[in-house]
């Protein structure tokens, strides 16, 4: 996952509720996310990120509804 970094200092940007329930036990309790994520894959044997894989794509378009 791809995100801002300094998102929380803009004005602008909103909590991404999916992202933050995506990253849940990896950032803190109380953390959240903010503005717009990229997904990809894991990264390939040269450290090179990889496309997401086809079962992830299924399951965050069955959560968007």
């Amino acid at each position: 996952m791809y995100l801002d970094e300094e998102g929380k200092f803009k004005q602008d940007c909103q909590v991404n509720p999916r992202a933050t329930a995506l990253a849940t036990g990896i950032i803190q309790d109380a953390d959240f996310i903010v503005g717009d994520v990229v997904l990809l894959g894991t990264w390939n044997e040269h450290g090179e990120d990889t496309d997401l894989p086809e079962a992830a794509e299924k399951l965050l378009a069955a959560m968007a509804g």
